[in-house]
């Protein structure tokens, strides 16, 4: 029984650990995220966005203030599950993060990191890393940009099986923004996480590197459609899409996390915003379970923030 709990606990640590470097995109490390059923590739524009997908760093939402060169978004997200019943196991997955990034809008350029803890019972995971992005300046690849980042994880070995402790992993984005009417463009994104193939099957650990896309269609004003495809090495493909209305400083989120409904909403003040979000997530096919005594992990989290 035993080797039963230590199992489950050591896929769960490293769901938790690919999905802060957006491998897998089973944990959303913001609510805004939950909310959209998981799609970020195409929307990195705030915080998070080093992770999600670092291109996104050039090209942050948020505007430095009148007199001021760079602006700067901070956020921190608390999340956790329900209680997870399989066999012996009865913990629930816990994590908090703290995150930043700051964005030249004239020079096309931003940077940004974070700090994550994750952790269910017995094992602890620790996980922090920064990005950079930038604009290509050539007129015949205008809209496009780049980034890159890296991440740390420092976990148990012995409870995962005597690994190395922790590992640390290279990821790139692209994103791409086509023009479809005054003001509005499609955005496409493209993120390979694990460059070196340090989460490969050398490691122990099957899941390697990954491409994902993502793409963001401005279905009107007020409404974003986002729609990612994660290829999750040699594990399965995830799908994630979710939709986003904004106005007056409110916004409201629903997604489809491949298969289960997300739910969301959130307010935006002058300098500081708050948002909120639940769902259920497919983490009983990343384990090879399915049927009734299938773990059904649901998720909650909460992020707020502020600009300036």
């Amino acid at each position: 029984m035993k080797s039963v709990k230590i199992m489950f606990v050591a896929v769960a640590l490293l769901i938790t650990v690919s999905a802060f470097s957006e491998g897998l995109g089973v944990i959303p490390m913001s609510a805004r995220q939950l909310g959209m059923g998981g799609a970020a590739i195409a929307v990195a524009d705030d915080a998070f966005a080093w992770t999600q997908n670092p291109a996104g760093l050039a090209n942050l939402a948020s505007k430095p203030k009148e007199g001021a060169k760079w602006s700067w978004d901070v956020a921190g997200s608390y999340g956790e599950s329900n209680t997870i019943n399989y066999g012996p196991v009865g913990e629930k997955i816990k994590y908090w993060d703290i995150d930043f990034a700051a964005g030249d809008p004239a020079a096309g350029m931003g940077f940004g990191g974070g700090w994550a803890d994750a952790k269910i019972d017995p094992v602890k995971v620790d996980i922090y890393g920064a990005g950079f992005g930038m604009k290509l300046r050539s007129e015949s690849c205008k809209g496009l940009s780049w980034g890159v980042n890296v991440e740390r994880a420092k976990y148990d070995a012995d409870t995962v099986g005597g690994g190395s402790g922790g590992k640390t992993l290279f990821n790139a984005g692209l994103m791409y923004d086509v023009p479809v009417a005054e003001g509005k463009a499609i955005k496409l994104g493209l993120v390979v996480n694990d460059v070196t193939d340090e989460l490969g099957v050398a490691s122990g650990i099957p899941i390697g590197r990954t491409w994902s896309m993502g793409v963001a269609l401005p279905v009107s004003d007020k409404i974003t459609l986002a729609i990612d495809n994660r290829g999750v090495g040699e594990i399965l493909h995830i799908w994630n899409a979710g939709l986003e209305w904004k106005s007056n400083g409110w916004a409201v989120r629903a997604g489809d996390w491949d298969g289960s409904l997300t739910l969301g909403a959130g307010y935006k003040g002058k300098n500081w915003f708050v948002d909120a979000a639940y769902g259920a997530a497919p983490v009983n096919k990343i384990l090879g379970m399915v049927g009734p005594g299938a773990p059904k992990i649901n998720l909650s989290a909460i992020t707020v923030g502020a600009n300036f």
